[in-house]
């Protein structure tokens, strides 16, 4: 696995982004008119990701936007989101393989 790692580093394909998740949900938030969540998505559905880590970060936010009001509609409509827009990038096989 290290080596693995190793490996894409070498290549290049290797990309370190720190995600603060006041600004996804804010740029959540203006969906349709926010090019700074397209790449963000573009970004997080690249194949070299490791989907534990994406399935994390996803959740988090998941967990941060969960306030019991509504019965987690705001929520549930991120995740929604979310697995649209992966599936749109990946496939929706891809965007569940990913997000398992």
């Amino acid at each position: 696995m290290y080596s693995d790692a190793l490996g894409a580093m070498l290549e290049g394909n290797y990309r370190y982004v720190s995600v603060y998740r006041d600004t996804t949900q804010f740029e959540w938030g203006r969906k349709d008119t926010s090019p700074w969540l397209n790449q963000f998505l573009d970004h997080i559905a690249l194949p070299t990701n490791d989907p534990w880590s994406i399935a994390q970060l996803i959740g988090c936010s998941l967990l941060d936007l969960w306030d019991g009001k509504g019965e987690g509609a705001l929520c549930a409509a991120y995740a929604a989101f979310m697995l649209e827009a992966l599936s749109e990038r990946l496939g929706e096989d891809g965007a569940l393989k990913m997000l398992d």
